[in-house]
């Protein structure tokens, strides 16, 4: 047969979807072929040799001493099984994984393909291949490879569709959740809409709308287990408009600082443009629905309920349906993935503006600050009238991703107009990790208009934390063990940390332990553990006392009075469950108080003596001021002891139990503890400091600062019974309250703890007596998203909780300066040189790969701790097939010390699987031997490979997001038959005319438009029912004049096409949509 006769059948040969398949399957994404190439476009430089694409994605020369030859003589085997490192050469490119491919045309039609490789893309290596099969093969592994991310944990981002819109497809619509609610939002015209006047505009979120046809109004919003919802009118049901959540990231619904609308159940949601430009994803189609759907610049809402629970409950209800922002491979395991908690809290202390220039010199210049991200403002300081405004405002930010820019703006208050932005402080997600932030630091304010130009400083703070959380399957043994094993021995770990530990905080471990306990429903188990262990100090203090003959009065003083994890746990959960009672009960005369500002001093040494010569009576006029005000505070604590909540009067029944236990007898005793915790951790900081509390919007002056702090002591004193003395004489006149009330006091202390039943009537309408609705969604979503009650994020606070205990571990292991975990608090600086820095295994180095926890496309949460004992100083325990039944009830000694060793060791096992994760994730990524041989992978890979007006190659992930116009399918399986093939431009003309493929990227794909930048990842389990797809010509896509001819706009035909130049393959083309194939063709 002859020869060229085969070439040229060869050449002509269609290429079909089967066929690509068919490469990827047989060749295993690699290639080896000769290949005429260069590094620049010059006829001189091009060289041929036999180029091989290796299974690990590198680009390879392994023959450049070949001489150039003819292209249709090159015919090498394409089922080589040499690996990359047993061939010969020298690497041309290190990993294709991302890289860019551009089909271009080259001399006598050969195809030529750009590839761009490096982190910015910037290198260039230019191929053509004139045979038809390997030019197929070659362009199939370099789109397989592109297919994949380059090195990089953040570079990992994968947004798929929620769980909860994959469950609810193909079920009936139903209603999951109602409310009555105010919405800022656009005005429907035609609609009977009472626009609510008394409600200010958010000019702060919304600065460039059209506010005329933007305001407030009542509706009742419906959300519908679509992921649609609906606002209607209140009055006749009306519908206004709908929106679609699942076309949001989760980081697009937000729960709104008290601080912007003064109200702390607000929600904003909407399309966050920035963000999206980050993230590279699309943002051209919103998540309106009906007539308003892409006709909004910014389609952004706010929502406001009647009540904070209704607002939590919503907040979980509407993120269930958004898009989830995680870190994940290609195909891995959904339990494989994981998400990031970044954690910061931004403290505005003050700032000097004497250098501001100001509009109006005559006016008093008031000041406030912003807090701002993606182009919107998050945050905002009260205005304060002094060009040296002091504000000492913290706010608090929780995200799921990095954050590129935080700026924080001093804007002039302006009394007509819009407030003005006099100066700008740009904060990077590397000074959020720096410690130099961490203390109160002193940084320049810039004009806007002038970057360069220093108007002024601000001091500010910064605190933050990140972590990497992963799902919550992996989770289930540790809440397991953790359900049975020993808090005592826990509590000892935790206090050994805090010995041996310096760097860790308190408030944040103490917090860490409430909230794993409280989730996992071991609270007051968990509380009288802390309560007995302190008592257990106290008691061997007093009992070595008695026996040296010393008294011990002074432990009882003081017991509960100092800083520890009982008291810190304490302080913080009666306050996340009583702070609706204290506002509701004191927070209306505090704020009286406040606005009275008359002052209460009745310390001579604090009147000045000009004062007191002229009115002898204000002593005795502050006095009785100032018993009046804590008669009336005292009257409202005593008289709604009946509304305090019902868990804070079971922990202090339960503490009043177990002092008496200890202090059998000594009343006096028992009521200092009481009141230890009861008045000095709950009252009294709320009336020293209500701003901390949000119960006013503005820092106290000296006079009322100081009213407050006697109205304190003064309480402080009647919760023990104690009367002024000697050391502060001004306050021997309040011990007549003291003692006239010293009965209602102890009768308070009885109702408060259960001693005595209590008949007084319930006054404050608390919205815990509330039923909350039961949100309907799967039970990995109501575990994964954060608790509806205060918004606890339950495996972010398992995760700090398996760094304790794996500390604790190591400590009694001495080895603490060798953790197989990542510390607590990890920062995002500090995740590389972690990374560097990871101890190996011991006895030996396992790759990745090689155990068997490590196959990331199943579910290992249930081995991969077996497969990791070996490598782990940990007591070798087997595991109990019934300890994988429910919480046991009464359990025996035994299985209490049986799950408290199961429980240290699945702490270090999940930090260690934390780590491998995050350093499989920090590399390249490479295919799995699943998706090689998974044709229903492989077909959807074929679908979402689009190509641009350029003739880019880009992959389209699937995901629940809308893609760019711009983009067309490669493989088009939607061509009507009187279509004519997508030319992207005629080969002979110079017009740069195009003709449309018919199927462009569809609005459940998305499109990276950066080669260099993240990009949607697939869908970890593509279905096996896809329809097969046609292919276009990609003949048509190669035969195309130079990049720098395009000059031309999309059509619906090309005009400049040559009916000539295409005759030949026309009946080709014809007979091959259907067949799903295209065609090589050379001019």
């Amino acid at each position: 047969m002859n020869t060229s006769t085969d070439n040229r059948n060869d050449q002509m040969r269609p290429f079909s979807l089967n066929d690509f398949r068919g490469n990827i399957i047989k060749m295993k994404g690699r290639f080896i072929g000769k290949v005429r190439w260069c590094r620049e476009q010059s006829p001189q430089i091009w060289q041929t040799d036999c180029l091989e694409i290796t299974s690990a994605g590198a680009l390879k020369n392994v023959n450049n001493s070949v001489d150039s030859v003819s292209m249709d003589n090159t015919v090498m085997s394409s089922t080589s099984t040499n690996d990359a490192s047993s061939s010969s050469g020298y690497i041309m490119v290190a990993h294709l994984q991302q890289c860019t491919i551009k089909l271009i045309r080259w001399e006598n039609s050969i195809p030529t393909c750009e590839l761009g490789f490096g982190e910015s893309g910037t290198g260039k290596i230019y191929t053509q291949l004139s045979d038809a099969s390997k030019f197929y093969e070659f362009f199939s592994a370099l789109t397989w490879w592109s297919s994949y991310r380059a090195k990089g944990l953040f570079n990992k981002l994968t947004l798929n569709k929620s769980e909860c819109v994959k469950q609810q497809s193909g079920e009936k619509i139903a209603n999951l959740l109602v409310c009555q609610l105010n919405v800022f939002g656009p005005i429907v015209r035609n609609k009977n809409i009472q626009i609510i006047d008394n409600l200010e505009k958010p000019d702060l979120l919304f600065k460039e709308k059209n506010m005329e046809a933007w305001g407030w109004f009542p509706s009742m919003g419906v959300l519908k287990s679509n992921g649609t919802m609906d606002f209607l009118l209140q009055n006749d049901g009306t519908l206004l408009y709908s929106v679609d959540i699942t076309k949001l990231l989760r980081s697009e619904i937000r729960a709104l600082d008290y601080s912007l609308l003064m109200n702390d159940s607000c929600l904003f949601l909407g399309i966050l443009s920035s963000l999206r430009n980050q993230l590279s994803v699309s943002t051209e189609n919103g998540f309106f629905l009906g007539y308003l759907k892409n006709r909004l610049a910014d389609e952004q809402l706010i929502l406001r309920f009647p009540l904070k629970i209704d607002q939590e409950d919503w907040f979980i209800a509407l993120k269930s349906f958004a898009i989830p922002e995680r870190f994940s491979l290609i195909a891995s395991d959904s339990s494989n993935s994981l998400r990031l908690s970044n954690k910061f809290d931004i403290g505005i202390l003050e700032a000097d503006l004497e250098a501001v220039e100001l509009d109006a010199p005559n006016e008093k210049p008031a000041f406030y600050s912003l807090v701002s991200m993606w182009d919107h403002a998050w945050a905002k300081t009260p205005i304060i009238s002094n060009t040296k405004p002091f504000w000492r405002e913290e706010f608090n930010f929780h995200e799921s991703l990095l954050v590129e820019s935080i700026y924080i703006q001093i804007m002039q208050k302006v009394r007509r107009g819009m407030d003005k932005m006099v100066g700008l402080v740009k904060i990077t997600q590397a000074m959020l990790s720096d410690p130099v932030f961490q203390k109160e630091t002193r940084v320049p304010l810039y004009l806007t208009s002038n970057p360069s130009f220093q108007v002024g400083t601000i001091c500010i703070k910064i605190n933050s934390t990140a972590n990497f959380v992963l799902p919550p399957t992996n989770y289930a043994k540790l809440e397991r063990f953790l359900s049975i094993a020993s808090l005592p021995k826990i509590a000892n770990d935790v206090y050994k940390v805090l010995e041996v530990n310096h760097s860790l905080k308190l408030e944040e471990v103490s917090s860490t332990c409430l909230d794993v306990f409280q989730l996992n429903e071991r609270l007051d188990e968990w509380f009288q553990t802390l309560i007995e262990r302190e008592l257990s100090t106290i008691n061997k203090s007093i009992y070595k006392n008695s026996h040296k003959n010393l008294t011990s009065s002074h432990i009882y003083n003081s017991l509960f009075r100092g800083n520890s994890i009982m008291t810190k746990t304490t302080e913080k959960y009666f306050f996340r469950i009583g702070n609706e009672y204290l506002n509701k009960s004191i927070g209306a005369i505090l704020r009286e108080i406040i606005d009275d500002g008359k002052s209460c001093e009745i310390d001579p040494s604090r009147i000045s003596k000009e004062v007191l010569s002229t009115d002898s009576s204000i002593i005795k006029q502050n006095r009785k001021r100032l018993i009046t005000w804590v008669k009336k505070i005292w009257k409202l604590i005593y008289s709604t002891s009946n509304d305090l909540p019902p868990e804070i009067r079971s922990y202090l029944k339960s503490f009043r139990m177990s002092l008496e236990k200890v202090c059998a007898g000594d009343e006096s005793t028992i009521l200092n503890c009481i009141s230890g915790i009861l008045f000095l951790r709950f009252f009294c900081p709320v009336i020293l400091n209500p701003k901390l509390f949000k119960f006013t919007e503005h820092h106290l002056n000296d006079t009322t600062r100081r009213t407050l702090t006697l109205l304190s002591k003064t309480l402080m004193n009647l919760s023990t019974l104690t009367l002024f003395g000697k050391k502060e004489p001004w306050m021997i006149d309040i011990n007549s309250f003291i003692e006239g009330h010293k009965s209602e006091l102890l009768t308070y202390v009885d109702r408060v703890t259960d001693r005595k039943l209590d008949f007084s009537t319930k006054t404050l309408k608390l919205q815990s007596g509330i039923t909350r609705p039961k949100l309907l969604m799967s039970n990995f979503l109501s575990k994964e998203l954060q608790s509806s009650s205060y918004l606890i994020d339950k495996y972010l606070k398992e995760t700090e909780f398996i760094y304790l205990l794996n500390m604790a571990d190591n400590i009694s292991h001495k080895n603490s300066d060798n953790q197989n975990c990542i510390s607590q608090d990890l920062s995002i600086n500090d995740i590389t040189s972690f990374l560097k820095n990871a101890s190996s295994l011991d006895q030996k180095n396992a790759q990745i790969g090689e155990l068997e926890f490590e196959k990331l496309t199943e579910n290992n949460t249930e081995i991969f701790g077996k497969d990791l004992l070996q490598y782990l100083v940990l007591n070798d325990i087997e595991d109990d097939e019934a300890g994988k039944n429910s919480r046991i009830l009464d359990p025996t000694s035994d299985e209490v010390e049986y799950s408290t060793k199961q429980l240290l060791q699945e702490s270090s096992l999940l930090c260690y699987k934390l780590q491998r994760l995050i350093k499989v994730l920090s590399d390249y990524e490479y295919p799995s031997e699943v998706i090689l041989r998974d044709e229903a992978y492989l077909s959807l890979l074929a679908k979402q490979i689009y190509f641009t007006k350029d003739k880019r190659i880009y992959i389209c992930r699937n995901n629940s997001l809308t893609s760019p116009k711009e983009y067309f399918n490669l493989f088009d399986s939607s061509l009507p038959n009187q279509d004519v093939a997508p030319l992207l431009f005629d080969s002979s003309s110079d017009s740069g005319n195009f003709s449309i493929p018919s199927s462009r990227c569809s609005g459940s794909e998305n499109v990276r438009t950066d080669g260099s930048k993240n990009y949607i990842s697939g869908n970890s389990n593509p279905s096996r029912s896809l329809s097969r797809l046609t292919s276009t010509k990609i003949s048509r896509f190669i035969r195309v004049g130079s990049s720098n001819n395009i000059k031309g706009q999309l059509k619906q035909k090309s005009d400049g096409v040559r009916k000539e130049d295409y005759a030949d393959s026309r009946t080709v083309n014809n007979t091959s949509r259907k067949s799903g194939m295209f065609w090589f063709m050379r001019k």
